[in-house]
């Protein structure tokens, strides 16, 4: 169910979450202090991105991620483990003219270097890249190409997120087994023997300085490199929660026509430029961006109101300037319903069990002392059947 609207038990529910400003009202261009160390977009569109669905592992697609258990909430910011094994490539050497260029490298500088490229470009963006680690996830290599099956050929990495049915939290402990396994087998890297009979590989990822790119390359030998920062980033999305924007064809857009949308989570695309392993980094897209934040930090980006469905009255996202908010709905019979509110991280903050009334419904909030930002309203029945999501904006 997409948030702002009823799902299929809803017909039930006339007027939803109407926020009530008792104050002057903030101007809707107004924007937390950002910095500009991300190039962070100042609005997004209103359209729909793609987003892991926890509660039956498939994707749904959104304008506004607003519901948990939707999502997969968990501390952040992560850092990464890097896990060294028999698996693991080393220092990698390909075969240029006029000689042999490392193109990868595991020495601690080097490494280091990599996986801050990939974990800050989505850190910053809610401006966590200089707060301490909460959540630690693995990185380990395979030369299993069972491990990226159907396409072990082509698959670069994979993201395994293993996380609570119950709470929809991603585990990621130190004993977790939350991981991103990076592809090593000979059926994804190649291999080229050289005149002397020493082996190369025909593609791999590089995660340093781009000294080949002048250089080139010799006879039937055509190397590729793909940016290891590039396809780390990638996996990251996926284990916060996002998810690719075209279906497997390359061409059909996973949230449908009209929501086109390109970047680092778009593995799949015709004209997307790491695909073709022409040595190009690709780096976030505004698209990127929008899908992330409003997930993760909703508060720190305007985000263009939707237009109110019949259902819904306007008004929905008008942001008081106190914290004097209170729910108004209408019910057509007297039941007990439970009214839940969550933060954006999916941690429940309120679980009332309430009796409806005939008609008109309302309920405060007054007494939370509610800090800014979004927070994620859910009403279900005592059968847990889920009537309503939607989300209150506080600022």
């Amino acid at each position: 169910m997409k948030g702002g609207k009823m799902d299929k038990n809803g017909n039930r529910i006339r007027l939803i979450l109407l926020a009530i400003v008792l104050q002057v009202l903030i101007s809707p261009f107004y924007l937390f202090s950002q910095g500009d160390n991300c190039n962070k977009p100042n609005r997004c569109p209103n359209k729909k991105y793609p987003y892991f669905n926890c509660e039956d592992g498939g994707t749904i697609c959104l304008d506004n991620p607003t519901s948990p258990p939707v999502m997969i909430p968990f501390d952040w910011p992560i850092c990464i483990d890097y896990v060294r094994n028999s698996d693991n490539p080393g220092n990698v050497e390909m075969f240029y003219q006029p000689g042999v260029i490392r193109v990868f490298s595991e020495d601690e500088e080097t490494l280091n270097a990599s996986l801050n490229c990939a974990l800050n470009s989505w850190h910053c963006l809610c401006n966590k890249e200089k707060e301490p680690s909460k959540c630690r996830i693995k990185l380990r290599w395979s030369k299993n190409k069972d491990d990226f099956r159907p396409n072990p050929n082509y698959v670069f990495a994979t993201a395994r997120r293993y996380y609570s049915r119950a709470t929809c939290k991603v585990a990621c402990s130190d004993q977790a087994e939350t991981e991103i396994l990076f592809n090593n087998s000979k059926a994804f890297h190649g291999e080229w023997k050289s005149w002397e009979n020493k082996v190369y590989y025909t593609k791999f990822f590089y995660n340093i300085p781009e000294q080949w790119k002048n250089l080139q390359p010799f006879q039937d030998y055509n190397p590729n490199v793909i940016s290891f920062c590039d396809v780390l980033t990638h996996e990251i999305g996926h284990i916060f929660g996002l998810s690719h924007y075209l279906k497997d064809d390359g061409k059909t857009p996973m949230c449908g026509s009209g929501n086109e949308s390109i970047g680092i989570m778009d593995p799949y695309a015709d004209n997307n430029r790491w695909w073709a392993f022409n040595k190009e980094t690709v780096g976030l897209s505004d698209d990127d961006k929008c899908a992330f934040m409003k997930l993760m930090c909703p508060s720190f980006l305007y985000v263009e109101p939707s237009k109110p469905s019949a259902n819904v009255k306007p008004g929905l996202d008008l942001n008081p300037l106190d914290n004097n908010l209170f729910v108004i709905f209408e019910w057509d019979k007297i039941e007990k319903v439970s009214l839940e509110l969550f933060d954006v991280f999916g941690n429940r903050i309120l679980s009332n069990l309430i009796t409806t009334n005939i008609g008109t419904n309302n309920f405060s909030f007054n007494d939370l002392r509610l800090v800014n930002g979004f927070y994620f309203i859910k009403i279900s029945n005592v059968r847990k059947v889920i009537l309503f999501k939607g989300v209150v904006v506080v600022r």
